[in-house]
């Protein structure tokens, strides 16, 4: 799933303008998704959809969280996929990562 994920992310950098690409650092980027969506469901209507869905759903989950994300990860991660699914996959597969480094502690 994640080999998918890249050579897609791959595949929208060629896409995505280089100003929906860009933006200020530390402000949640905004990709075109519509175009990637085209782009990668190569003409077909359903795919497009079920593309911009899953960005959707992505991007919802991706805007709540943001702020709560470390600085330097989201750096990272923005670099990496031009995409809300990528996005996503990458800031949450460093979570685990992030807190075996650091103090348990119990939060309710």
């Amino acid at each position: 799933m994640k080999a998918l994920l890249a050579v897609m992310a791959l595949a929208l950098l060629d896409v995505i303008p280089a100003e929906a690409q860009s933006h200020r650092p530390g402000a949640l980027p905004r990709y075109d998704i519509e175009q990637g969506c085209e782009a990668r469901a190569h003409g077909s209507f359903s795919g497009r959809n079920l593309c911009i869905r899953q960005e959707q759903e992505a991007y919802d989950e991706v805007k709540l969280a943001w702020s709560h994300f470390d600085s330097d990860l989201r750096a990272k991660c923005v670099i990496g996929y031009p995409s809300y699914e990528g996005l996503l996959n990458c800031l949450t597969a460093e979570i685990p990562i992030q807190q075996s480094r650091g103090q348990a502690h119990f939060h309710y």
